[in-house]
Protein backbone atom coordinates (compact mmCIF):
# COMPACT_ATOMS: atom_id res chain seq x y z
CA UNK A 1 0.00 0.00 0.00
CA UNK A 2 1.23 2.96 -0.96
CA UNK A 3 -1.05 5.64 0.67
CA UNK A 4 -0.16 6.90 4.06
CA UNK A 5 -2.70 6.18 6.80
CA UNK A 6 -2.60 6.62 10.71
CA UNK A 7 -1.68 3.88 12.20
CA UNK A 8 -3.88 1.58 14.59
CA UNK A 9 -6.85 3.35 12.83
CA UNK A 10 -8.55 0.95 11.11
CA UNK A 11 -11.01 3.50 8.86
CA UNK A 12 -7.93 5.06 7.88
CA UNK A 13 -6.30 2.02 6.69
CA UNK A 14 -9.51 0.90 5.04
CA UNK A 15 -9.40 4.40 3.68
CA UNK A 16 -6.01 4.02 2.23
CA UNK A 17 -6.58 0.75 0.47
CA UNK A 18 -9.73 2.24 -1.31
CA UNK A 19 -7.55 5.06 -2.83
CA UNK A 20 -4.46 2.90 -4.08
CA UNK A 21 -7.48 0.77 -6.07
CA UNK A 22 -9.20 3.66 -7.29
CA UNK A 23 -6.00 5.97 -7.83
CA UNK A 24 -5.23 3.98 -11.57
CA UNK A 25 -8.81 4.57 -12.56
CA UNK A 26 -9.24 8.04 -11.37
CA UNK A 27 -6.00 9.47 -12.77
CA UNK A 28 -7.00 7.01 -16.07
CA UNK A 29 -9.97 9.39 -16.02
CA UNK A 30 -8.27 12.67 -15.75
CA UNK A 31 -5.83 11.94 -18.25
CA UNK A 32 -8.67 11.63 -20.78
CA UNK A 33 -10.55 14.52 -19.89
CA UNK A 34 -7.34 16.77 -20.38
CA UNK A 35 -5.93 14.39 -23.44
CA UNK A 36 -10.37 15.24 -25.33
CA UNK A 37 -9.56 18.84 -24.64
CA UNK A 38 -6.84 19.09 -27.17
CA UNK A 39 -4.79 22.32 -27.21
CA UNK A 40 -7.62 24.40 -25.25
CA UNK A 41 -6.63 21.68 -22.23
CA UNK A 42 -8.03 21.96 -18.97
CA UNK A 43 -7.81 23.62 -15.08
CA UNK A 44 -7.47 21.36 -12.12
CA UNK A 45 -11.36 23.46 -11.11
CA UNK A 46 -12.08 22.62 -14.86
CA UNK A 47 -11.39 18.62 -14.40
CA UNK A 48 -13.57 19.03 -11.04
CA UNK A 49 -16.75 20.38 -12.55
CA UNK A 50 -16.56 18.01 -15.89
CA UNK A 51 -15.57 14.93 -13.67
CA UNK A 52 -18.06 15.75 -11.05
CA UNK A 53 -14.78 15.16 -9.02
CA UNK A 54 -14.13 16.41 -5.59
CA UNK A 55 -10.37 19.14 -5.02
CA UNK A 56 -9.28 16.77 -3.08
CA UNK A 57 -9.20 13.88 -5.63
CA UNK A 58 -8.97 15.54 -8.88
CA UNK A 59 -5.86 17.84 -7.05
CA UNK A 60 -3.66 14.79 -6.80
CA UNK A 61 -4.33 12.90 -10.26
CA UNK A 62 -3.60 16.42 -11.75
CA UNK A 63 -0.42 16.49 -9.93
CA UNK A 64 1.33 12.95 -10.91
CA UNK A 65 0.08 13.23 -14.32
CA UNK A 66 2.23 16.82 -14.37
CA UNK A 67 5.20 15.23 -12.42
CA UNK A 68 5.29 12.16 -14.80
CA UNK A 69 5.25 14.39 -17.45
CA UNK A 70 1.69 13.09 -19.47
CA UNK A 71 0.08 16.76 -18.69
CA UNK A 72 2.48 19.90 -19.22
CA UNK A 73 1.58 23.78 -18.24
CA UNK A 74 0.93 25.17 -21.40
CA UNK A 75 1.88 28.05 -20.12
CA UNK A 76 -1.44 29.51 -20.18
CA UNK A 77 -4.05 30.82 -17.03
CA UNK A 78 -8.11 30.76 -17.15
CA UNK A 79 -10.12 31.88 -14.05
CA UNK A 80 -11.23 28.96 -11.67
CA UNK A 81 -15.08 29.17 -10.18
CA UNK A 82 -13.21 31.22 -7.26
CA UNK A 83 -12.03 33.83 -9.69
CA UNK A 84 -8.61 32.96 -9.48
CA UNK A 85 -5.83 32.36 -12.18
CA UNK A 86 -4.73 28.38 -12.68
CA UNK A 87 -2.69 26.87 -14.56
CA UNK A 88 -3.92 25.47 -18.17
CA UNK A 89 -2.31 21.63 -18.67
CA UNK A 90 -2.51 20.12 -22.24
CA UNK A 91 -1.15 16.81 -23.30
CA UNK A 92 2.70 17.40 -24.59
CA UNK A 93 3.46 16.55 -28.19
CA UNK A 94 2.53 12.80 -28.96
CA UNK A 95 4.93 9.78 -28.57
CA UNK A 96 5.77 8.19 -32.16
CA UNK A 97 4.12 4.85 -30.42
CA UNK A 98 0.72 5.31 -28.82
CA UNK A 99 0.11 8.72 -30.73
CA UNK A 100 0.91 10.71 -27.68
CA UNK A 101 -1.69 9.10 -25.29
CA UNK A 102 0.30 7.29 -23.38
CA UNK A 103 -2.07 3.98 -23.66
CA UNK A 104 -2.51 1.05 -25.48
CA UNK A 105 -5.37 -1.51 -25.52
CA UNK A 106 -4.16 -5.05 -23.69
CA UNK A 107 -3.54 -8.42 -24.96
CA UNK A 108 -7.35 -9.08 -24.00
CA UNK A 109 -8.78 -5.61 -25.45
CA UNK A 110 -10.81 -5.67 -22.45
CA UNK A 111 -8.66 -2.83 -20.70
CA UNK A 112 -5.96 -0.27 -21.15
CA UNK A 113 -2.05 -0.57 -20.25
CA UNK A 114 1.11 1.83 -20.11
CA UNK A 115 2.72 2.55 -23.26
CA UNK A 116 5.92 0.37 -23.15
CA UNK A 117 7.39 3.39 -25.14
CA UNK A 118 7.16 6.33 -22.89
CA UNK A 119 5.89 5.14 -20.10
CA UNK A 120 2.66 6.12 -20.03
CA UNK A 121 3.87 10.13 -20.35
CA UNK A 122 2.80 10.22 -24.79
CA UNK A 123 6.04 11.65 -24.96
CA UNK A 124 9.20 10.04 -26.67
CA UNK A 125 10.88 9.74 -23.45
CA UNK A 126 12.25 6.42 -23.98
CA UNK A 127 13.09 4.22 -27.04
CA UNK A 128 10.50 1.58 -27.97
Amino acid sequence: MGTKYVRGSDTSEAAAVSVDESTPYLRGRVLDYISARGVEGATCDEVEGALDMRHQTASPRVNELAGRGAIVDSGRRRKTRSGRNAVVYVRPAGCSVCSGDGWHADAGGEGREVCGACGGTGCDEREP
